[in-house]
């Protein structure tokens, strides 16, 4: 064993056994000088997967010259791996600090190392992902996207002034599985099936202003009224296993369209035989502080009384000027080889790939709504909404060509407690929440300006010529292509038993129409002490292979939760 590993393991002991001497449920949490004193809480978290199936290496594209004829095989450049079974054995230590002793201001530190010991177990053969996605204890990628120190900001609050300013984590919206407003932190998808979104959001510097405006009589808007002004000074975009080519392969979790783009970054480096012919740090750009900043912007209002229909009614309006949640691959001065698509060139010649950043402007509207008009158990649903309009954002058609598109995202759904059984079976209700999705892409798909139709290379690649937008399910050239229109739907459930609401039952179900994949997800979680819980669950996933979830369709998974909080 090599020292960083023996110090990198001394150290998660050290936290281990803080964390097991930390006091236990009856103090609540440990503090230093009382009440205006620091106050340190925690936990401790272990997420263990384990996948069922046996999931292939994945497809390798191919560039054809003619029916039969493949002039460059993707293979020849792929380092794909067969992961054995242990998709994840992480453990977290998230340490919470706060000190109350200052009047008004009230500095934060979470802390939240983690160490992830499937990479060190089934990554035999490549020593490149375990650098930067084992732990963060280390210098690494992770540093920005998963780091040692997640959250650190100060809460300064003079009311009805609240500024909190620093490295945080902000939410927008409330959909379960899919994604209309909730644009403000980048995410880590490094399970792109992890529900708890408090695991996977990427934390960012940024100053988040609300000022509460209820007492502002004049002004209209409802009983309670909010402006929230958020200013990210540091754009990061989210993060994808595989995201460097070099990692091309080697995570149970790559989405298609990460490892095709990584294949044809690896194959036409390989061809052009230059190191920097795909330049991955290009979208952080050079235009000065001000080009890498973002701008959000919220109202939120509740009519209370007064309004009739309306009361009991809440609100929002967004305003985002953002960039592009990933950062997007751009060919430069493509070359005519004779193939189905024409590719970068040389660098040399002007032609390579960089990552570029794009602006956009979202616009947006939420709300909710408890109907107290419907009949029976019915009564007091609530009804909730999303919707987004996104102007200039990009779009990929299939030969790699991004067009500039507007899209519209919307949301509807409704939440209820229910009796789904007679009481003399089960005493408590279930509650239901279901979710209609939709995207739509405001631009007719087209095939793509540098696709070759009507020439030997175009006849023998399957698929070529195809109209559409490329979505992650791709692994080649021409399939996996989204239309202009997206639509899901959500079914969440969740009910608790035993005595004390200690046992927790959870079912989730996702179905995308127009590819045809399908999600579920069964949850069991029991609540040992009111510190310690522990949950298992399974995800199991069909479909299109080459629809954005039914790409994992050899992919389900059990997997295993245990909490301890102190």
């Amino acid at each position: 064993m090599s020292v960083r590993a023996k110090s990198l393991r001394g150290g998660l002991l050290a936290l281990l056994v803080i964390a097991t001497a930390a006091p236990n449920e009856a103090q609540a949490r440990f503090t230093i000088g009382g009440e205006d004193g620091l106050e340190i809480s925690g936990e401790l978290f272990n997420f263990t997967e384990i996948r069922l199936g046996d999931r292939d290496s994945g497809p390798t594209f191919n560039l054809n010259a003619a029916p039969g004829i493949i002039a460059v095989p993707g293979e020849a450049f792929s380092r794909q791996q067969k992961y054995e079974r242990l998709n994840a054995l992480r453990t977290e230590l998230t340490l919470e600090m706060v000190y109350r002793g200052i009047p008004h201001v009230t500095p934060v530190v979470r802390l939240r190392p983690y160490y992830d010991a499937a990479f060190p177990i089934e990554d035999r053969d490549y020593g490149d992902i375990g650098r930067f996605w084992k732990t963060n204890l280390v210098e690494g990628m992770h540093d920005e996207w998963d780091p040692v120190f997640r959250e650190v900001f100060a809460d300064v609050n003079f009311h009805p002034l609240f500024i909190r300013a620093g490295r945080q984590i902000v939410t927008w919206g409330r959909s379960d599985g899919v994604v209309v407003l909730d644009v403000v932190s980048p995410r880590n998808f490094r399970n792109p099936l992890t529900f708890e979104q408090e695991r996977f959001m990427i934390p960012q510097w940024m100053i988040n202003t609300t000022l509460d405006m209820s007492s502002y009589d004049w002004m209209p808007g409802g009983t309670e009224k909010e402006l929230q002004v958020i200013w990210n000074l540091n754009y990061l975009p989210s993060r994808f296993p595989g995201f460097r080519a070099s990692e091309e392969g080697q995570h149970p979790w790559t989405l298609n369209v990460v490892d095709f783009s990584d294949q044809v970054i690896n194959t036409q480096t390989a061809l052009f035989g230059e190191s920097s012919f795909f330049d991955d740090d290009n979208y952080e750009g050079s235009g000065g502080f001000l080009s890498d900043t973002e701008l959000f912007v919220k109202w939120r209002g509740t009519v209370s009384k007064g309004f009739g229909p309306l009361n009991n009614f809440t609100y929002s309006f967004h305003f985002a000027h953002l960039y592009n949640d990933v950062p997007t691959y751009e060919l430069q001065d493509r070359i005519d080889l004779g193939l189905a698509i024409d590719i970068a060139g040389p660098r040399a010649a002007g032609g390579g790939i960089d990552f570029s950043k794009h602006r956009y402007q979202m616009y947006g509207f939420s709300f909710d709504k408890a109907l107290e008009f419907l009949p029976g158990q019915f009564q007091g649903a609530v009804l909730r909404g999303e919707l987004a309009f996104n102007k200039g954002d990009r779009f990929y058609e299939p030969d790699l060509n991004l067009r500039r598109a507007d899209q519209i995202l919307y949301m509807i759904g409704l939440d209820q407690y229910l009796y789904l059984t007679p009481r003399s079976w089960v005493e408590t209700p279930w509650f239901v929440s279901f979710q209609f999705w939709q995207d739509w892409i405001l631009r007719d798909a087209g095939r793509g300006k540098f696709t070759n139709r009507g020439t030997p290379a175009c006849d023998g690649q399957p698929g070529c010529g195809d109209k559409g937008y490329i979505i992650g399910g791709e692994y080649g050239l021409f399939n996996g292509l989204r239309d202009q229109r997206r639509s899901i739907v959500t079914l969440y459930m969740f009910n608790d038993f035993l005595p004390g609401k200690t046992l927790r039952v959870e079912m989730f179900g996702l179905h995308e129409f127009e590819k045809s994949g399908t999600w579920l997800r069964f949850v069991l979680g029991y609540n040992f002490t009111n510190n310690f819980s522990a949950r298992l669950g399974t995800n199991v996933i069909f479909g299109n292979r080459d629809s954005f979830f039914g790409q994992f369709d050899k992919t389900d998974v059990v997997f295993s939760e245990l909490k301890y909080t102190f």
